[in-house]
């Protein structure tokens, strides 16, 4: 995970720089909060943002908002009180990195959580299966597609495949596809000389380059631009390319995978996918069931998610009550193991005393929410009687259903929904202007 330290350029930021450098995170450098969006557009884009805890989160996300920068805001701190940082995710913060753990880790790696196996604690057939196939073609280089909802741990298991693979010296470069303008893919993957197009101030290393001899994943391929994605194919297909503005051909060397929310034979017949690229990807594919489908992982998730974010926080090992454990087997998970990370992390920090009490794992409205079918509230509008619709009149509705469902809140919507953020942004869009 590339990131971008957001700081004033002080003693003590410059010392934290150092510091989070060391740790080998990933920070490509450091920009006052003001200078953010041209950092961005100068040198192509990051998957984070970094800022220090005492920082005014809040007003940093609305400064984000107020320049049209999407982009996930982590703050870090040296053990930080575990409530100073339930409140900086309250006020708009993505999740909290504590340096303090960071620094006592042996590998000298960054503790984020998506580096463990543990979202990969199975012992639900449907998942045990799917691994039992990762396994078998970890080994060698070949292209391997993930497709499932949208947090069931795609992300996970290509990481789970680099690890197992030859190439596990080498370096796991992510790159979220849906999250880089049109103009900049070919920047992002490919990299680019100095000069080569309005604020090209310096080379730059595209991931492709980034990632020789290691690992490259595609999170969320089906957004690429349809007009990139032949040089994408003639990339894969030759196993060379050229930086933006030159003409010398490089090896590409790195092993690639791709992971999508989407059904991508949906998208070739709707002309949103090449089809020979799908072809190119889809030798084998690996198929993620949601979490609703593997219930025999919940409370395995869950009980190494408690004893996770009760050591990041300091705080004694909690465990269970039989109502907590009958309250998360009853929730439907439409976040998939996101949700189920997310709610546990917050369970940890609001439970007083030794257990994680059925209030603590509750759902939105308060109460577990138990799988069903969708409510009849999302088939037709306040008022409206029941009358036939149209595909695009139900899309239109669940949409609106799951944004006030999630009081306003688009990332958390999108991810319910199983799309992408750019692709909410343009269907809401397109109902104001309808």
């Amino acid at each position: 995970m590339r990131m971008l330290y957001v700081a004033e350029p002080t003693p003590r930021a410059h010392e934290t720089l150092r510091m989070l450098r060391s740790l080998n995170i990933d920070v490509q450098d450091m920009s006052p909060l003001r200078d953010v969006a041209a950092h961005l557009r100068g040198s192509g884009t990051v998957d984070a943002l970094l800022c220090d805890i005492e920082s005014n989160v809040n007003d940093i996300c609305s400064s984000l908002k107020l320049q049209g920068i999407q982009l996930p805001v982590i703050v870090c701190g040296n053990n930080a009180p575990a409530l100073l940082a339930l409140d900086r995710i309250r006020n708009g913060a993505s999740d909290y990195l504590n340096l303090g753990e960071v620094r006592q880790t042996t590998s000298g790696h960054a503790a984020e959580i998506e580096d463990d196996d543990h979202r990969l604690i199975a012992t639900d057939d449907a998942m045990l299966r799917v691994l039992q196939t990762a396994d078998r073609v970890a080994a060698s280089d070949v292209t391997v597609l993930v497709s499932g909802e949208s947090g069931t741990g795609k992300e996970q298991i290509c990481r789970y495949l680099h690890r197992r693979s030859n190439r596990a010296g080498g370096k796991f470069v992510a790159v979220n596809c849906a999250a880089i303008p049109d103009t900049l893919i070919e920047s992002e993957l490919f990299g680019h000389e100095k000069g080569s197009f309005t604020g090209a101030t310096a080379q730059r290393v595209g991931r492709f380059e980034e990632a020789a001899g290691g690992t490259l994943l595609l999170d969320e391929i089906t957004e690429i631009d349809v007009r990139f994605q032949a040089k994408l194919l003639r990339v894969l297909q030759e196993k060379r390319f050229s930086r933006v503005g030159s003409n010398r051909e490089m090896a590409m060397t790195a092993r690639i995978l791709a992971t999508t929310n989407r059904s991508i034979l949906e998208q070739v017949e709707r002309g949103q996918f090449r089809e020979d690229l799908y072809f190119r990807l889809n030798l084998i594919t690996l198929i993620i069931p949601p979490l609703r489908k593997r219930p025999m992982d919940i409370i395995p998730l869950s009980e190494y998610f408690s004893a996770h974010y009760a050591a990041v926080n300091g705080l004694a090992a909690k465990g269970f009550s039989q109502a907590a454990l009958s309250a998360l087997r009853a929730r439907n998970w439409r976040g998939n193991v996101r949700e189920l990370e997310n709610t546990i992390h917050r369970a940890v920090l609001l439970s007083d005393g030794p257990m994680i009490e059925a209030c603590h794992v509750a759902g939105e409205e308060g109460e577990p929410r138990a799988a069903s079918p969708a409510p009849t509230t999302m088939l037709r509008e306040p008022g409206q009687p029941d009358q036939p619709r149209t595909m695009s009149d139900m899309e239109r509705l669940l949409i609106l259903d799951t944004l006030q469902h999630t009081g306003g809140n688009r990332t958390h919507a999108a991810r319910m929904l199983g799309i992408s953020i750019r692709s909410l942004r343009s269907k809401l869009k397109a109902y104001e202007t309808a």
